[in-house]
Order: C-alpha cells, then structure tokens, then sequence
C-alpha cells in the first residue's frame, strides 16, 4: 500500500518463481525458494536473558533509531548498537554527526552488546508500537545474532560484527 491509495497485487508462485501482478509496476518474476526447505529455528533452546514491555523496547528504540545514518558509504552506521546489562536496555546509534542514546528498565542480568540492522529495528518499532504496551518481550543475542519474543511473535536478525564507535566515557 502506498500513503494516498491502495495497491492490489495478486502473486503466483509456480516452478520456484514468484509471480507479482501490480497497477503500478505491471508484472514481474523473481525467483524464490521452497520455504519447506528452510532450517527450523529450536526457539525452546534459547534462554533469554532480559524481558522488556513493548513500550519500553520501542521507546528505547525510537529514542536512538533517529541518528542511524542512512548512506550506504558507511554500512557500519547504518546500525543500533543495543547493550543488555544487569536491570537495564540501551541504544545507542550515530551518523557521525550526532548522538542518539536511550536507557530503559528491563528484567534480566547478562550483559551483552550487539550491532543490528537499522532496517530490523525500523521493524520492531514497527510492530511494538502496534503491541499493548505492558506485553512483556524476552530478548536475547550473541555474536551471531539477536531474538526478541513474545507469546504471539518471535524475530530475529543477524547481528553486525563491525566495531560499533565508542560513545560512553
């Protein structure tokens, strides 16, 4: 859907190729796989380390999203450095021309840090924004990767392993 009118696709998926029909773009195909195919992820083996309502994961979220730069020049910055430590959240993101720091209160105390995507924050704020406020999400992430989970939904996304730029004193 676009701001002033609606979209209508219809989609074909035929021989691993998915067929999109738009107003707008006319036709297109693109090439995609079997979703049978793809590994499951055991959520049960995970231990979350922090719980957070879903206000405050995505007022944190907000509060620090602003700064992420947006070029593609500078991949690294285009990230939200969150950091989990004993009773508390944070992020922090930068364009290299200003600061953007948030801390809120969350359960939980493993201490970890991680770079993730601007685009998979975008995403969250998205979808904590349209939570309740009180619903309690666990998240958890490593070198490799973050997870956020609820009772209805769990995401996660590959963490960045680029150095993230010191900010704290």
């Amino acid at each position: 859907t676009s701001d002033d009118k609606q979209q209508l696709l219809r989609l074909k998926e035929k021989d691993q190729k998915l067929s999109i029909v738009s107003r707008e773009f006319g036709k297109f195909t693109i090439a995609c796989s079997d979703p049978d195919g793809y590994p499951e992820f055991d959520w049960s083996a995970i231990e979350f380390s922090h719980t957070i309502t879903a206000l405050d994961l995505c007022s944190m979220l907000k509060r620090s999203y602003f700064a992420a730069g947006k070029q593609e020049t500078s991949y690294s910055l285009n990230a939200v450095q969150i950091r989990a430590s004993k009773g508390q959240l944070s992020g922090a993101a930068t364009d290299n021309r200003r600061l953007a720091y948030c801390r809120v209160p969350a359960r939980g105390s493993q201490e970890w840090s991680a770079v993730v995507p601007s685009d998979w924050v975008k995403k969250i704020i998205d979808i904590t924004s349209r939570m309740a406020d009180e619903e309690e999400l666990s998240i958890f992430a490593d070198d490799e990767k973050i997870l956020v989970g609820s009772a209805a939904t769990n995401l996660h996304s590959h963490t960045l392993s680029r150095p993230f730029p010191q900010y704290e004193a």
